[in-house]
């Protein structure tokens, strides 16, 4: 017996990476957090309820880093961690094997819009 997924019903490939990754201890959580660690960063995951100010703030502090804008959940619910808003992956193939999966839940970030 054969069984086939369609896109609409297979589970997404991002959140099961990620949970790996998790496992593995390669996410950061918090804003504060991604700031403060200095070694390389390969893709950070912004939430959408995120606030513009903070989301401007740790795009600017973290130049070159791929980001993402999490649209129809929540950093929170993939993480299953509360009040969790933002995370880094700092693992170089977690990294990749989720930018590769990436549909149209999620949204590049390419720049800032700077004010004045």
């Amino acid at each position: 017996m054969t069984v086939t997924m369609n896109k609409a019903t297979s589970p997404d490939k991002v959140v099961s990476i990620l949970g790996f990754a998790i496992k593995a201890g390669k996410v950061l959580y918090g804003c504060d957090s991604i700031e403060r660690y200095h070694k390389r960063k390969y893709l950070m995951i912004l939430c959408g309820t995120l606030s513009d100010n903070s989301r401007d703030k740790i795009i600017r502090s973290q130049v070159g880093v791929p980001t993402v804008v999490v649209k129809q959940t929540t950093v929170e619910e993939m993480t299953h961690r509360s009040g969790c808003k933002a995370i880094a992956v700092i693992d170089k193939q977690m990294a990749q094997a989720m930018l590769d999966n990436m549909n149209g839940t999620y949204q590049r970030v390419t720049e800032v819009n700077h004010l004045g």
